[in-house]
């Protein structure tokens, strides 16, 4: 049995029409996810490689700094 008829024999077995509905808006989320990557693959192709190896450490240590220290009381 092929990957595909799996998924289909899984989705037939689904008897919750909530739990069917949420499977449902789980595809159509890949669907724009996958339409997305495809419309500007080739504008994010064009910037790959242009931050010089300065600017990215220097845009790394600046996130390490502000999104992995806890501020305040947690």
């Amino acid at each position: 049995m092929t990957m595909k008829e799996n998924i289909k024999s899984d989705i037939d077995s689904i008897g919750n029409p909530a739990l069917l509905n949420q499977v449902y808006e789980y595809l159509q989320l890949l669907k724009v996810n996958k339409s997305m990557k495809i419309k500007n693959q080739p504008e994010i192709i064009k910037l790959a490689g242009t931050l010089s190896n300065r600017d990215s450490s220097e845009i790394m240590t600046i996130i390490d700094k502000e999104f992995n220290e806890t501020e305040g009381d947690w």
